[in-house]
């Protein structure tokens, strides 16, 4: 799996009018070795801490991989809101050059500050949307009035996105993982993107048919999560078989497998979003392989990258040949 800490490496070379991408993964420290013939109440204490980037989601599904129930989804939302606020707000303006303002990170800050939670959401949402009740609900005019309008800070960003790239960016159209893909002795290529969630919502359901799963299309879907998340519903689970734990981290859907012997863990395995959307020929090769060979292109991969949002510090290197 990908550990704590570990390193990716994403290398664009620009050769006859087309990018060639290479990508260099450096897994970091394996959890499951250190687990291996402790008591299966220590893999929902020790995955968490060791994995604290999406601790919250690591210690749902570890406590369900080991059979002590279905662990609490609630630490999780609040852990995603945190994250698809950072992404949103502070990550994505950066790809294009700019800085995340002041107002649009206190709303964020207050969210995990204590106090009044309630308000701290209200103001976020008025960050993120302005006085829409319900943005998931636009049309397709609605949503091009809304960008037209730029009343917020996201919404800028997003009409910004959509005038400088090109609809086709970052097309790619790949199923979810299924229960049998876990144990195929060569994982085939599946996406796991925080986008699969609202995948349902009309708008998201409209612009696929008219786009493709576009680099627009998941952004739109990050934003559409985050909503989700603030709205306090959570996200449906699938019914899974004992032995396997499910959680929604901010990344997409994240699986742990346990084996007991009694009550001590005999093997354990972790698969992350990230492990599936950077496997050979996956999900961030085919987008970055779609990207436009010219000016465009740093700012069009780190867009790319922020759909996939690999959960290990990445560099990012475009070469001219």
């Amino acid at each position: 799996m990908t550990g704590a800490v570990g390193r990716l490496l994403v290398e664009l070379t620009v050769r006859a009018g087309a990018v060639v991408p290479r990508i260099r993964h450096t897994p970091g420290l394996s959890v499951a070795p250190l687990l291996i013939g402790r008591p299966k109440q220590q893999a929902a204490v020790m995955v968490p801490a060791i994995l604290n980037l999406c601790a919250a989601a690591h210690r749902q599904a570890a406590t369900a991989a080991v059979g002590l129930g279905l662990g609490d989804g609630t630490a999780s939302r609040w852990e995603t809101i945190r994250d698809h606020g950072l992404a949103i707000l502070r990550d994505w303006p950066a790809c294009l050059g700019g800085a995340a303002g002041h107002g649009s990170l206190g709303a964020l800050a207050a969210i995990g500050a204590g106090g009044d939670r309630d308000d701290a959401v209200t103001a976020l949402r008025r960050q993120l949307v302005g006085d829409h009740k319900d943005a998931t609900r636009f049309g397709r005019n609605e949503l091009g009035r809304w960008l037209t309008e730029g009343a917020t800070p996201t919404a800028r960003l997003l009409a910004e996105i959509r005038r400088r790239f090109d609809p086709a960016l970052g097309r790619v159209a790949l199923p979810a993982p299924v229960l049998a893909d876990l144990t195929a002795s060569i994982p085939p290529a599946r996406e796991v993107t925080c986008a699969d969630r609202v995948r349902g919502e009309p708008l998201l359901v409209e612009l696929e048919a008219v786009e493709g799963r576009s680099l627009f299309v998941r952004l739109l879907g990050r934003l559409f999560d985050l909503l989700r998340c603030l709205d306090g519903r959570e996200a449906d689970l699938p019914t899974s078989p004992p032995g396997i734990g499910v959680a929604e981290a901010s990344r997409g859907r994240l699986i742990h497998m346990a084996r007991l012997d009694g009550d001590r863990i005999a093997a354990y395995r972790i698969v992350t979003p990230t492990d599936w959307n950077l496997a050979d020929d996956g999900l961030l090769l085919r987008m970055l392989t779609s990207l436009p060979p010219d000016e465009r292109l740093e700012s069009a991969a780190r867009l790319a990258l922020a759909c996939v949002d690999p959960c290990v510090p990445t560099k990012l290197q475009v070469i001219h040949a």
